[in-house]
């Protein structure tokens, strides 16, 4: 149990940096005590499932990337979906729409590579 509240330490205190929080701010808006927050980070505390969802919902994470190190339980899309979105676009802003969507699947790939090679 110990390895996996270090693991989930390091991915809260991952995702709080990454929205530029300090331990006491982030402690702050989640109504608990910065040594507790610290805790958590150091994986020397477990939250309770309040406390999870609250911090999921302010750092904009999954808890299932906080629990488990995934994002899977995103929605699946379907073609049609992709359809919907496309359906009304100029040929530019498709084609604008289709480099974001490349460019931002390489940075996915990096960040999760990024994270599986820091654990």
């Amino acid at each position: 149990m110990e390895q996996i509240l270090k693991a989930i330490g390091v991915r809260v205190r991952k995702a709080r940096m990454a929205k530029g929080l300090s331990q006491a701010q982030l402690a702050e808006a989640l109504k608990i005590s910065t040594p507790y927050m610290s805790n958590i980070e150091m994986g020397k505390n477990a939250m309770n499932v309040a406390t999870l969802y609250h911090l999921c919902e302010l750092l904009d994470v999954s808890a299932d990337y906080i629990i488990r190190g995934s994002a899977s339980e995103g929605k699946q899309y379907t073609s049609e979906e992709f359809e919907q979105i496309f359906a009304d676009c100029t040929p530019a802003e498709s084609n604008a729409l289709m480099n974001i969507l490349q460019h931002s699947k390489v940075q996915l790939r990096d960040v999760i590579h990024a994270e599986k090679s820091d654990s």
